[in-house]
């Protein structure tokens, strides 16, 4: 077998099996009973850093901003250890 023959061998080879996979596809005629959950629901992450910040967070970009509450700054402290960066 010649070099463009088994090039050609194997194109055919790949487009056979693509169909072959694409007609796998996931159409159930059977029907699955729904799976029961035991797992507890997961915490979105905007959820962990408090309740005004998940408002904000999953707010319309077109709405009106939220105003400035003092609660929103953290203090900066002057007389912190310093930390050694390498």
């Amino acid at each position: 077998m010649d070099r463009s023959n088994k090039k050609l061998a194997a194109a055919g080879a790949v487009v056979a099996l693509s169909l072959v996979l694409s007609a796998c596809g996931s159409s159930n005629s059977i029907a699955t009973p729904a799976p029961t959950s035991t797992a507890t629901t997961a915490v979105r992450q905007e959820d962990q850093f408090g309740l005004g910040f998940a408002a904000n967070f999953r707010a319309d970009p077109n709405s009106e901003p939220a105003s400035v509450a003092d609660s929103d700054l953290v203090p900066v402290t002057l007389v912190a250890e310093p930390i050694t960066v390498n």
